[in-house]
């Protein structure tokens, strides 16, 4: 059977919360660019004795019963499931680097690390603006904020064709299109249908406020003075029975709503102001639009 490349999302910060953007810690990440390494910390005088060695289950229990933590054996566990020729993306000092794991992790000689490994060369991709826009929309979930985690999806394919390794190229289709943009280009989609559906509404710019965490942005009808508002997620299920019974969310003609990840349940019988988006209708409008096409086409086919 075929293996398998699997991406990691790992931190190499194995700081303090008040160390993090010490001196000390940028210099480390220095390190980890200039000799090609990366790694997890908690280390203990108590692991010496494994120094240099690979992972195997044994150390791996051990050392679980040494620190005893939870984050350090979630931590731990994932990095146990790293194998030569997965690929690895890590953040250091601010620019995002992509490379090619050499080996399985071993026990680590550096006094900040406890497992480490390294790559065949860090490749550099560049700063949040400059990574793949469904990779970066990725990246901002809650999952990607620890020490390690695995990245699947459509965002792993970019990843391993971003290393080097040159898989084909994924079909994307109405099941899956909205994995191959990052939230931000969705909530832009989104306004391009509804401009569609609404051809006299105008987007207000300022209305996109990070207080408004139930809606994305406001367009307006200067004639009727009326407005429509849209809510959009990614990986992210939307609860529609919020829209549809708290008062404040009455006040607009329409609420579009659109989630790759579905809806909790709801009944569908009075759905009032509220117009859920079918996977359909925004992919016809995703597909007939070159601007949002040329996002997808280095990694991406449109069937």
């Amino acid at each position: 059977m075929e293996k398998t490349t699997r991406v990691w999302f790992v931190q190499c910060k194995p700081f303090s919360k008040s160390e993090i953007k010490s001196k000390e810690c940028e210099d480390f990440q220095e390190y980890c660019r200039s000799n090609r390494i990366f790694g997890m910390g908690w280390n203990k005088t108590e692991f010496n004795d494994y120094l240099g060695k690979e992972f195997d289950s044994k150390i791996a229990d051990y050392f679980k019963k040494t620190v005893s933590t939870k984050c350090f054996t979630r931590a731990q566990n994932l990095y146990g499931e790293m194998r030569a020729q997965d690929v690895v993306l890590s953040r250091l000092n601010g620019i995002y680097y992509l490379g090619i794991i050499s080996f399985t992790p071993k026990v680590s000689t550096h006094e900040r690390l406890t497992w480490y490994s390294e790559v065949i060369e860090w490749k550099r991709l560049g700063d949040n603006s400059e990574i793949p826009h469904h990779v970066r929309g990725k990246l901002s979930g809650r999952n990607y904020q620890g020490t390690v985690a695995e990245i699947d999806g459509l965002s792993a394919i970019s990843l391993i064709y971003l290393a080097g390794i040159k898989p084909p190229k994924k079909k994307i289709n109405e099941d899956n299109f909205f994995e191959s943009i990052g939230d931000e280009d969705l909530e832009d989609l989104m306004a391009h249908y509804m401009s569609i559906k609404n051809k006299n509404y105008i987007i207000l710019p300022s209305s996109c406020k990070k207080d408004t965490p139930d809606v994305e942005y406001i367009m307006y009808d200067p004639k009727t003075e009326k407005s429509i508002t849209c809510q959009t997620k990614v990986n992210k299920k939307i609860d529609v029975n919020r829209y549809l019974s708290e008062k404040i969310f009455r006040e607009y003609e329409t609420i579009y709503l659109f989630s790759g990840a579905g809806y909790d349940k709801y009944d569908g019988n009075d759905l009032k102001n509220i117009s859920i988006v079918s996977r359909k209708e925004l992919y016809d409008v995703f597909k007939a639009n070159r601007h949002f096409l040329s996002i997808i086409e280095t990694f991406f086919d449109v069937e």
